[in-house]
């Protein structure tokens, strides 16, 4: 009786461990359009963590979408800084600094053409991403891009010769982050002229250098400079839906840490702070 006791007890407890609601948003972040169940939580003991004690866990499962994203048939788990609170302006210059580690993505999602988003900066809701890192390609790799576009959409889908706004192809894999912490430095000013520039260095190596241009749309409701959010949002699950019917589509797991913005490199580039023995961002 005790032995199937403890068993009843171990599997209500794994049940309960499963299913338990999502953490809150870290501190100055909230829940984008999420679901509350399975989109996001901090790391538990065993999972990746890149520096300090703790991770941010991003999920997105088929099926499970809040608000306007349901009718639209989009997925995804993304946290974003209040528009209010957004520390980025159109024309000044600004730093990001974060690491990036894939848990489960399938290769599945790039065979049938949807393309996650991985980390995005929007000027208003109505506008399309200024900025934004994307799974773009790449016979299995998964080869993640940057790309702009808000540009794209203004200008017939090419920006500097690059189709769909792609300004900067293969700065590395989905199957690269899945075996190590990607560190990703990210410089730019989000300018709406030709004065405009993005940088990128992963594993403290430029892999993305765009001069001109980046913001092309400005009205009314813009926020008060690019907001970001980080996470995974998929837009296109109606490709999926055509070539796989009511097949599932595959649950998405990732993780970031270390994120930061700031006025120089030093303030947010993972590797430079762990050298100078800087604290990590728990």
């Amino acid at each position: 009786m005790k032995r199937f006791l403890i068993a009843g007890i171990v599997t209500f407890v794994t049940l309960s461990f499963h299913n338990a609601y999502a953490d809150r948003a870290p501190k100055g972040y909230e829940l984008l359009q999420s679901n509350p169940k399975y989109s996001f939580r901090y790391s538990r003991p065993g999972e990746p963590v890149r520096r300090g004690k703790t991770s941010e866990r991003m999920e997105v499962r088929d099926g499970f979408c809040r608000g306007t994203d349901c009718s639209e048939d989009r997925l995804r788990s993304e946290i974003r800084i209040p528009h209010r609170q957004a520390k980025a302006r159109v024309g000044k210059d600004i730093w990001f600094g974060w690491s990036f580690r894939v848990a489960q993505f399938s290769s599945d999602l790039r065979k049938v053409g949807v393309y996650p988003f991985l980390g995005q900066w929007k000027t208003a809701p109505e506008n399309s991403p200024t900025v934004y890192f994307i799974m773009g390609g790449g016979k299995g790799a998964g080869d993640v891009y940057v790309s702009l576009g808000d540009m794209a959409r203004r200008h017939n889908n090419m920006v500097a010769g690059a189709k769909w706004g792609h300004v900067c192809r293969k700065i590395f894999s989905i199957e690269q982050a899945k075996r190590q912490w990607v560190d990703i430095v990210l410089n730019t000013n989000f300018s709406s002229g030709a004065d405009g520039y993005l940088k990128v260095w992963i594993n403290g190596k430029l892999a993305c250098s765009y001069s001109g241009q980046i913001v092309a749309t400005r009205s009314s409701n813009d926020y008060r400079g690019p907001n970001h959010r980080r996470g995974i949002y998929i837009g296109n699950t109606s490709r999926w839906r055509a070539k796989r019917g009511s097949e599932p589509i595959p649950t998405v797991v990732v993780y970031y840490d270390e994120f930061l913005s700031g006025k120089t490199r030093g303030e947010v580039d993972t590797r430079m702070r762990e050298a100078a023995g800087l604290p990590p961002k728990d």
